[in-house]
């Protein structure tokens, strides 16, 4: 099950099988959730804005550890392979 969420970037992790078809939809989810943190935070370095993204998800305190290294790998295949 897709979502309408950065749906280029889901197809692009289909099509190469980047990740189980299942977390497509997760990992465009944590992606969209990036940009719009990228977005309301424009006066963070380049190479910062990973783990200030990270460090607040984990200060909302609702999401687990499992998830973080999710948001990590989803935003690293966005930047490194999809842009890339």
């Amino acid at each position: 099950m897709r979502h309408n969420i950065l749906p280029e970037f889901q197809n692009f992790l289909i099509s190469r099988q980047l990740v189980p078809e299942k977390n497509v939809p997760f990992y465009a989810n944590w992606v969209g959730k990036f940009l719009s943190f990228l977005n309301l935070n424009r006066n963070i370095k380049e190479k910062s804005t990973l783990p200030a993204f990270i460090e607040q998800l984990k200060n909302q305190g609702n999401v687990k550890d499992w998830q973080l290294k999710q948001v990590e790998a989803a935003v690293k295949l966005y930047k490194e392979h999809f842009l890339g």
